[in-house]
C-alpha cells in the first residue's frame, strides 16, 4: 500500500502510518462521515468551517485517515489562516469554542494526530491549534479551557443554585419589569437585534468584535437550515 497526503493538491510521499488525505468541506465522504458520527457536533458540519472561511478568506479543509476499507476511520476540520509574513496557521476551528477530533478508537485519534503533524510538517504550517483534547497530541500554552454545567431537569432546582444576589436577584428584577424572551423567526433578529447586544457588549469588555457579515452567513447557511436559533 502506498503511503502518502495529499497536500494543496500534490501528493506528498511521506513516513505516515495510515492512508492520509486532506478533503474540501463538500466532499461527499466527510459529509457522510460528519452526519453519522455519534459524537459529531454542529461545528463538524461542512458549513460552520465553511462560513468561517468565507467571511475571513480563509482555506477549509479535512483531515481524515482512511480505513483498510477505504472508509473514514477519523478525521478533524480545520481552516488555514494566512499572514502577510510567515508562515499558515492551521485552527480548529477559529471563533468556536469546542471542536474536538472524530475518530470511533484511541488508537485512531492517535493516529490522526501523528497525520495531522505530518501533513502540516510537509505543507510548512507554522502552528496546528485544536480546540480540544486530542490523544497523541502536544497541548498548546495557554490553551483554553471547557467548562461543563450539570443542569437539573426541574427548574427550580436549577434556580436554587444561582447565587442569591448576581444571579437570583437579576432575575426577579426582570419579572418585576416584565421582561419577555422570544424565539428569533428572522435573520434581521441576528443580523441587527443579536449584533447591536454583541457589539455594545464587546465593546465594554474590550475585545475583538466579529463583522456583522459573520452573523449574516450564520443566518443563512446554519439557522435556515435548522442548525440553530437566537433566544
Amino acid at each position: 500500500m502506498v503511503r502518502g497526503a495529499v497536500v494543496g493538491g500534490r501528493w506528498v510521499p511521506g513516513p505516515y502510518h495510515a492512508v492520509v488525505a486532506i478533503l474540501s468541506m463538500d466532499d461527499a465522504g466527510w459529509r457522510t462521515f460528519t452526519s453519522r458520527h455519534p459524537r459529531a457536533l454542529p461545528f463538524h458540519e461542512p458549513a460552520w468551517a465553511e462560513l468561517v472561511a468565507d467571511c475571513y478568506g480563509f482555506r477549509a479543509f479535512a483531515v481524515v485517515v482512511r480505513g483498510s476499507g477505504g472508509d473514514i476511520a477519523a478525521g478533524l476540520p480545520l481552516v488555514e489562516g494566512r499572514h502577510l509574513v510567515g508562515r499558515p496557521r492551521w485552527v480548529s476551528l477559529p471563533f468556536t469554542d469546542y471542536c474536538p477530533p472524530l475518530a470511533e478508537t484511541d488508537e485512531q485519534e492517535t493516529a490522526l494526530a501523528a497525520e495531522v503533524g505530518a501533513v502540516a510538517a510537509a505543507a510548512s504550517v507554522a502552528t496546528v491549534e485544536v480546540r480540544a483534547a486530542m490523544r497523541g497530541a502536544t497541548p498548546l500554552p495557554g490553551s483554553s479551557m471547557r467548562h461543563l454545567l450539570a443542569l437539573d431537569p426541574d427548574p427550580a432546582a436549577v434556580y436554587a443554585r444561582f447565587h442569591p444576589s448576581q444571579v437570583q436577584r437579576n432575575i426577579r428584577r426582570a419579572e418585576r419589569e416584565g421582561l419577555t424572551i422570544r424565539r428569533s423567526v428572522e435573520p434581521d433578529d441576528l443580523v441587527t437585534t443579536f449584533y447591536n447586544l454583541h457589539l455594545a457588549t464587546r465593546r465594554r469588555q474590550g475585545v475583538p468584535i466579529q463583522p456583522r457579515r459573520f452573523f449574516r452567513l450564520i443566518a443563512e447557511r446554519v439557522l435556515s437550515t435548522g442548525g440553530g436559533w437566537v433566544d
